[in-house]
């Protein structure tokens, strides 16, 4: 499309038209390339799929195929190299965990379970997994007892027991909550239980939203 408009263009010399064109598909092999080479160097590219030459024309439809697989790869990578970080910390937080006849208190076991949580409940977790993985960030999910796996409330707490910030979808307050009562009096019950470990004082019914989360 981009080489038919140029090529239609009025008040463009030939040899202009040319030299654009030319560096058109220039800039799209390297874009190619370049992509190609992390899925090379991953060990994950089809070269069928994504030959070393491919046809000028078939650019615009390999290009974003293969950007989007070069960035997945990546993402999996970088998250091997986080949960292997993360072990050692998710023991640490165990302790964290409560429960009552409502409600759970969570560690994430896996950094991919930051991605879901921020996924589904709009908010920004998934882009923390990195101090997260280092124990700089402590992450904690708050959930249904009846919904264990479905995203409610993400809590950002931080290595001293202070929380930071208590968010549900869209970064919601507990404060906005038709069961705030109910939580609340689970989170004080929590902090009851982990004395010396949560700040009870910290527990509030509005956050900013700082993106933590």
């Amino acid at each position: 499309y981009y080489c038919q408009n140029i090529i239609g263009k009025k008040g463009i010399s030939l040899k202009n038209k040319i030299e654009k064109i030319k560096g058109y598909i220039e800039n799209n092999f390297h874009e190619y390339r370049l992509n190609r080479d992390i899925l090379r160097g991953i060990g994950l590219l089809d070269t069928h799929k994504y030959p070393e030459f491919p046809k000028a024309e078939d650019l615009t439809t390999l290009i974003p195929q293969i950007q989007a697989e070069a960035i997945s790869a990546q993402d999996a990578v970088k998250n091997l190299e986080y949960n292997e970080q993360y072990q050692s910390v998710y023991q640490k937080l165990v302790p964290f965990e409560f429960e009552d006849e409502n409600y759970r208190i969570i560690v994430p076991k896996k950094v991919e379970e930051l991605d879901f949580e921020g996924l589904t409940l709009h908010h920004c977790v998934g882009t923390y997994k990195g101090v997260i993985a280092e124990g700089v960030e402590v992450v904690l999910f708050l959930r249904k007892k009846e919904e264990p796996d479905k995203p409610y409330y993400t809590i950002d707490i931080d290595t001293e027991g202070y929380i930071r910030q208590i968010h549900c979808k869209y970064n919601g307050n507990l404060q906005d909550d038709p069961d705030r009562d109910q939580l609340v009096d689970f989170l004080d019950k929590w902090a009851d239980a982990k004395s010396g470990m949560v700040n009870k004082k910290s527990i509030q019914l509005v956050y900013g939203a700082v993106c933590h989360l």
